[in-house]
């Protein structure tokens, strides 16, 4: 009994552990990861229920300014961290990579707004212009706005 105890603890620690996301870009682009969906820009209006939310999400982008971020967003560095109670930790981590011939790669993420139910994030990439990923606030579900599909 003393180790079926020990054994159901040892699974129950794995299994809440399981699930926290954490991104680094050391496996890609933030897009690409298994628990990010990617979606239209209409499907996002659908989502925050706001008509054109693109257009408000640029809009909302350009007026930024650093402020804190609300309850369950941490910004720790280069690190957006979203919690929710009883659930795994999302962590998106900036980064930067110059390779020696003016080459590079990077991902900074930069918190935007609360929008109803999400978190707007803006993502911004070293060649490309940014991007913005919606994260559930009950959930921390990802969805990444693609504006090319």
């Amino acid at each position: 009994m003393k180790y079926f105890s020990v054994i159901v603890f040892a699974l129950l620690t794995i299994a809440n552990g399981a699930y926290a996301q954490k991104f680094d870009g050391s496996r890609g682009y933030i897009f690409d990861q298994s628990y990010v969906t990617r979606i239209k820009e209409s499907d996002a209006t659908g989502l925050v229920q706001i008509k054109d939310a693109a257009d408000e999400f640029w809009k909302l982008y350009e007026r930024k300014k650093s402020t804190m971020p609300p309850k369950g967003v941490k910004k720790m560095a280069d690190t957006l961290v979203f919690e929710v109670a009883g659930k795994p930790s999302l962590s998106l981590k900036s980064y930067l990579y110059k390779g020696n011939d003016d080459s590079g790669d990077s991902q900074k993420f930069s918190y935007v707004a609360e929008l109803a139910k999400f978190h707007l994030v803006v993502v911004e990439f070293d060649h490309d212009r940014p991007c913005f990923i919606l994260v559930n606030k009950a959930t921390l579900k990802v969805y990444f706005v693609d504006y090319s599909a």
